[in-house]
């Protein structure tokens, strides 16, 4: 059984890891020259989805060996608005939601495979 939201909110954070992503990872992220992943929380009856960020960091002496601390919970509500996502600014978030806004009208095909990991 999978996880069940909207297709809005999908769709979203789609575009959020295709615009962020390592090139590493379906669920990771490089944002303001550091990594993160994220892990998708609870289902919603509503269909928006939550998660948390967390940072991807290494200690000095063990540049083979990765930690990870929480950088914070983000929020996609059932329309696909960005509530919340930490270390993404709101200028960015922003021009998410007008990209967003512009694929769902001009390629939804395109929009749809950025949350099917199609890039």
């Amino acid at each position: 059984m999978g996880y069940s939201c909207t297709q809005a909110a999908d769709n979203m954070l789609g575009l959020i890891r295709h615009t962020f992503s390592n090139g590493k990872y379906s669920n990771g992220l490089a944002i303001k020259g550091k990594t993160y992943f994220y892990e998708i929380g609870r289902e919603h009856a509503d269909g928006h989805i939550t998660g948390t960020l967390f940072e991807n960091i290494s200690h000095a002496g063990f540049p083979d060996q990765e930690y990870a601390r929480s950088a914070g919970h983000f929020s996609i509500g059932v329309d696909g608005q960005i509530l919340r996502f930490p270390r993404i600014t709101r200028n960015q978030m922003i021009a998410l939601r007008l990209k967003f806004i512009d694929l769902s009208q001009s390629n939804p095909q395109l929009l749809s495979s950025y949350s099917h990991g199609a890039i």
